[in-house]
């Protein structure tokens, strides 16, 4: 009778390289869309601007190409690494556009007005300086089970037989 030898480090680096790969692709875009989900309901569908032109899924929070993934150790994280938008068309010659550079546009949208020392232009409008937690929202959608549904479909694309 013959038999097979399995080296079990070879088995541990295929399953972790094909865990990474799927967490980096597949299970990444769809957390990805769910999050685009949560933006369009909790930060575009509170209210319509009334000083500015949303960018959306044009450069926007809900554009997917401005999501970053990190996987490390067979974990994911995704992170919404929007710029600011400084290119307002204000027609007042006293409008002052704010302080705020960088990709950092996701805390202050999250956390509302001041978070993360970042500010609105337009702090005499109490309605639109709230927070507005897209990412907790996704985060909850996650974890009611849209993360495992795309981690067990991106391995069976794989050819493992997950559960």
């Amino acid at each position: 009778m013959a038999t097979t030898s399995i080296d079990i480090k070879v088995m541990q680096k295929i399953l972790q390289s094909t865990i990474t790969d799927a967490l980096s692709t597949d299970v990444a875009e769809d957390i990805k869309k769910i999050e685009a989900k949560q933006v369009e309901k909790l930060v575009y569908g509170v209210y319509a601007p009334v000083f500015y032109k949303r960018r959306e899924g044009g450069g926007g929070l809900a554009d997917v190409a401005n999501m970053v993934t990190y996987v490390d150790n067979m974990e994911i994280a995704v992170k919404n690494e929007t710029p600011f938008n400084n290119a307002y068309d204000f027609n007042s010659p006293s409008f002052v556009p704010p302080p705020n550079s960088g990709n950092e546009l996701a805390i202050l949208v999250e956390g509302g007005h001041g978070s993360g020392g970042y500010i609105y232009n337009y702090p005499y409008y109490d309605e639109y300086l709230a927070p507005r937690p897209f990412t907790q929202g996704t985060i909850e959608e996650l974890k009611k089970g849209a993360l495992k549904k795309s981690f067990i479909q991106a391995l069976k694309r794989r050819g493992i037989d997950a559960k």
